[in-house]
């Protein structure tokens, strides 16, 4: 399990240098307000994405593994559904854009729009098709899709970037190529290798049985991600409608942003690499694994929220000296994110891994309402440093929601989700015994 994450941790890091370094020369050559427009339409897209899949995409887990269902056979079942709701959701984006509802004006190009909308469902093929080789344990191909994605868009985003920086709508244009590029690699790749063995799979259930399954990940993921890229989408309201929000903020917010979500690759290595695992095994033994890697990994998420504080700053001064100011912003974000949100995480794979969808649901929804009216309150005071108190306060009150339900009936907090010696013992066996024999590592303690 550990190699598993270590496989897809190491790809995540990788991209993330990839993401960080593409973010790095769009802020210095763009500047934030033109940087800002590229960055909120790609969030834009990943939000659409969301929505449109219906929870499809992340059902493909627990329909394949648990319930056995063949691939192929479950995509025929969903896949009319995810283009209907793609097509109306496409629709409704259109007439929030037409009445100026969405980002700020900037963001308003009738080419931009043209360039989400083309991106859209090649980011849902892409999604359906990562799950997909989750659910059969495929390491490799799903790093592949990760890997030729940040590499085509370095490429394509880079010969833009080089001859014409000034224009959003050439970059947007580059995110489509790359897309589409790795969406026909990585179809090649099905095409040659299927995901189904010879072996005949159990009937695949109705439509209406696999969305009534689907409908509640697909709620709590929609209200997850709405909840990490609410206050985004508030910062470009309130620009030019409150003096706390300048054009520039939205740029500052969204390098802030992006810095967060690279950093939560390791939070989706860990989910990813557990869930298969934990939808396969009895309910015991799942709740047990959920409540060990609780515990364990917030002290990876607390040695990365240390590194933020330490390093933060000296890396936002590469984007340019203005970003400088956005310090607070990002520290504040990284405790919502890393010390508070990043481990629950675990939890909220455990309960969908069981058949529980409801209760991630629940919890997304109550963590996006907090930080929707802390926002209304903050930001127009405070501004961007408003919208990440928001979300600390939302991450706060999901984080406190997940650990209720989990140990509700199974014992208390601390017995349950509090670090254990035995914990630190394990890790520390784990790192030395990946060390062992290397000639620097002769001052190990317990090496005999």
């Amino acid at each position: 399990m550990i190699r598993t994450i270590a496989r897809i941790f190491g790809t995540r890091v990788w991209s993330s240098l990839c993401g960080l370094a593409l973010y790095m020369a769009l802020a210095r050559r763009m500047g934030p307000e033109l940087q800002g427009v590229v960055s909120f339409s790609v969030m834009l897209v990943s939000l659409l994405v969301m929505v449109a899949c219906l929870g499809l995409d992340s059902s493909i887990v627990y329909f394949l593994n648990r319930m056995g269902v063949g691939a192929r056979s479950f995509l025929k079942r969903v896949l009319p559904s995810v283009a209907l709701v793609s097509v109306v959701s496409a629709l409704v984006m259109v007439g929030l854009y037409s009445m100026g509802l969405l980002g700020n004006q900037g963001s308003r190009d009738p080419w931009i729009l043209a360039c989400i909308l083309l991106m859209f469902p090649l980011d849902i093929l892409l999604s359906m098709l990562r799950f997909l080789f989750l659910a059969r344990e495929r390491i490799g191909d799903l790093n592949r899709v990760d890997q030729f994605q940040f590499i085509l868009l370095v490429i394509f985003v880079g010969l833009v970037l080089v001859f014409r920086p000034q224009s959003p709508v050439l970059v947007m244009a580059a995110y489509v190529a790359s897309r589409a590029c790795v969406a026909l690699i990585t179809l090649r790749r099905v095409w040659l290798k299927p995901l189904d063995s010879e072996q005949d799979a159990v009937p695949v259930p109705s439509l209406g049985d696999i969305l009534r399954y689907s409908f509640f990940p697909w709620v709590g993921n929609v209200l997850y991600v709405l909840g990490t890229r609410l206050d985004t989408i508030m910062v470009a309201w309130f620009v030019g409608r409150t003096a706390a929000v300048g054009a520039a903020d939205l740029g500052f917010y969204t390098i802030c942003m992006m810095a967060m979500y690279r950093i939560q690759d390791m939070q989706f290595s860990i989910q990813n690499a557990l869930w298969p695992r934990m939808a396969s095994l009895p309910l015991d033994e799942a709740h047990e694994m959920a409540a060990k890697y609780y515990r364990v990994t917030w002290l990876v998420f607390l040695a990365i929220f240390l590194a933020v504080a330490l390093a933060g700053a000296p890396v936002l001064a590469l984007f340019g000296n203005a970003y400088v100011s956005a310090y607070p912003t990002l520290v504040t974000l990284a405790v919502g994110f890393l010390l508070l949100r990043a481990n629950a995480g675990v939890l909220a794979v455990y309960f969908t891994s069981i058949g529980r969808p409801d209760i991630p649901m629940w919890v997304n929804g109550a963590g996006t309402c907090s930080n929707l009216l802390l926002n209304l309150f903050l930001i127009p005071r405070w501004g961007i440093l408003g919208a990440a108190l928001g979300s600390v306060g939302g991450c706060l009150v999901a984080k406190a929601l997940f650990a209720a339900f989990f140990v509700r009936g199974k014992g208390s907090y601390w017995r349950e989700l509090t670090l254990r010696r035995s914990d630190l013992q394990e890790m520390w066996h784990w790192i030395a015994s990946r060390v062992q024999g290397r000639p620097w590592t002769q001052w190990l303690p317990g090496k005999d």
